[in-house]
């Protein structure tokens, strides 16, 4: 059977799956590398905002990954000037290493309208993460400390790719 992929803009339907989504994959990739207690102020930060710690509203673009009406897959971006700067790439762990990632990534870069480049923040300790980036043509470009949310503040390496690599 061929698995079939919708990716399209998050639109408010897709509230449930996000949660869902994003409370299984921080859990597979937090727990370990951020620690219980930071695990757990993510999770709470999450039901406390729902999808609006994610996606609060000014000018981000979340973009879900579905097949058969469930979210595999989430991807949020904004655009700041000559700047795109994406976040919340998430795949379901039984969706991982299967093109999802890739997708969902290519799939934000279509909808980029003007900025040359794209950032992200990854984890310093998230080496899989890092991986799947340079794999896609970003570069470490500097390190900062970055809070991943509420009161979970942790080094992030800061990554960069032009856009038009993006879009190859």
């Amino acid at each position: 059977m061929t698995t079939t992929f919708d990716i399209r803009p998050v639109v408010p339907d897709d509230t449930d799956g996000l949660v869902a989504l994003w409370r299984e994959t921080w859990s597979a990739t937090y727990g370990s590398t951020l620690g219980t207690d930071a695990l757990a102020a993510m999770l709470a930060g999450l039901d406390h905002n729902g999808i609006a710690g994610m996606l609060p509203g000014r000018d981000e673009r979340g973009y879900c990954l579905a097949s058969q009406g469930e979210v595999i897959g989430s991807v949020i971006m904004a655009e700041r000037g000559e700047t795109a700067y994406l976040w919340g790439l998430y795949v379901r762990p039984d969706w991982q290493r299967r093109g999802v990632g890739s997708r969902l990534l290519r799939g934000s870069a279509l909808g980029i309208e003007a900025a040359a480049r794209v950032e992200v923040r990854v984890l310093s300790v998230s080496v899989a993460a890092i991986s799947f980036y340079r794999k896609h043509g970003f570069t470490g470009i500097g390190e900062e400390d970055t809070e991943i949310s509420d009161r979970v503040v942790r080094p992030c390496l800061v990554m960069a790719a032009s856009t038009e690599r993006l879009l190859k």
